[in-house]
């Protein structure tokens, strides 16, 4: 479920590609990497949360946690939207 090295990381991709050009990234790809991400859902303490490296244990970090996943959930739904804010028109450094 990892956004830097499983499907979280595969839906953020698509999610990327399908916002700059939607020829190419058929909407039930996405869609169905979505449905998929309940393969890896656990429930702890009554909520939900994605294992970390090597499923051995829950993870809330970006890289390997339930807080890419959601960022790879968002860039999915809300195609407005960069990814991450650092991605934003504006928001990186310029290059001179």
């Amino acid at each position: 479920s990892q956004l830097g090295n499983g499907r979280a990381g595969l839906i953020a991709c698509l999610a990327g590609v399908a916002a700059l050009r939607p020829d190419l990234v058929p909407d039930q790809w996405i869609a169905q990497h979505l449905h998929r991400l309940h393969w890896h859902a656990l429930t702890y303490r009554g909520l939900l949360a994605f294992p970390g490296g090597g499923l051995r244990r829950l993870s809330m970090d970006l890289l390997t946690g339930n807080a890419g996943v959601l960022l790879a959930i968002r860039a999915a739904v809300d195609t407005q939207t960069a990814f991450l804010p650092l991605l934003e028109r504006g928001m990186a450094p310029e290059r001179r």
